[in-house]
């Protein structure tokens, strides 16, 4: 071993080329029954967060496929799964209809061309996961918001604090879900009181409502008779603006082609919050067909 017999800077050149790095090289592949992800086909899983990202955490159908999978994974990081096909699972779809949408190559070749009766969504993966989702739309200015038509129509009790229904003149003029505004003084257009409301139920002429965002409780004062009602399409927090007109529309003399679409965890099966916004796509062009197709 080199030494110095006086104060002063040692180099030392040390050869590394020997060391053989240590690296996974156990490579596992497994085929089972999970609760989301793409049916019939190969992905590669890292890790047991990557695990249940992709194919979801277990349950009491699919909890020994997952710990299985997630045990191999402690030893290695290199795991290949498949999620089988069990002949009970579908995917959610707008229609309501019972089909069978394996991974993203099916949908490219079966489906993405409107072949099939799905309606205009389906959940991106077959499973009870879907079936939390809902999926609202604003295909225009005044879908996203206006002043109503329909006055409030009496001065009855109907009115009074703390009411969950309140009558007006015409009820299909509203949609269930509306977040709507009553006018501070009888026909007249300001709402500044900060008061919002939303629909909960329409029963011809009456509007049930709970306050929003709180989600319960009535009306916080009285509403006067013939006051004005705003309504806003009800997640119109959720984008910046109300759908218009495109520059390449626009361009080509058209008008009214954007439209939001919103993707929400209705029953908060997914997220654990009910009524959570989980994607907003904003200003869409109704002409050019686009894919909705994200993580959920």
């Amino acid at each position: 071993m080199a030494f110095q017999v006086s104060p002063g800077v040692l180099v030392q050149e040390r050869d590394l080329t020997n060391i053989i790095p240590a690296v996974s090289t156990s490579i596992g592949a497994f085929a089972g029954q999970f609760i989301k992800g793409p049916i019939d086909e190969v992905v590669s899983i890292s890790s047991e967060q990557e695990l249940v990202d992709t194919f979801g955490k277990p349950d009491t159908a699919t909890f020994e496929y997952f710990f299985t999978a997630a045990n191999f994974l402690q030893y290695s990081n290199a795991l290949r799964v498949v999620r089988a096909q069990n002949t009970s699972v579908t995917n959610a779809t707008a229609s309501g209809s019972s089909i069978l949408i394996k991974n993203t190559d099916d949908y490219t070749n079966n489906y993405s061309t409107g072949q099939g009766i799905v309606g205009t969504f389906a959940a991106r993966t077959a499973g009870v996961h879907g079936n939390s989702l809902q999926v609202s739309t604003c295909p225009s200015a005044t879908a996203y918001e206006s002043i109503s038509t329909s006055l409030v129509a009496s001065t009855s009790t109907t009115n009074a604090v703390g009411n969950l229904t309140i009558a007006v003149d015409e009820g299909s003029v509203f949609n269930v879900g509306d977040i709507i505004q009553f006018s501070t003084t009888a026909s007249t257009e300001d709402f500044d009181d900060g008061d919002f409301y939303r629909i909960t139920a329409i029963t011809s002429e009456t509007l049930t409502i709970v306050q929003h965002p709180r989600g319960s409780g009535g009306l916080k004062r009285v509403i006067l008779d013939n006051s004005k009602i705003k309504r806003r399409w009800r997640y119109y927090d959720s984008v910046d603006r109300a759908p218009g007109t495109s520059a390449w529309t626009a361009n080509r003399n058209g008008s009214g082609d954007e439209i939001h679409v919103v993707v929400v965890d209705e029953d908060g099966d997914i997220s654990g919050e009910p009524g959570r916004v989980l994607e907003a796509f904003s200003s869409y062009q109704k002409q050019v067909t686009q894919k909705l197709h994200k993580a959920i």
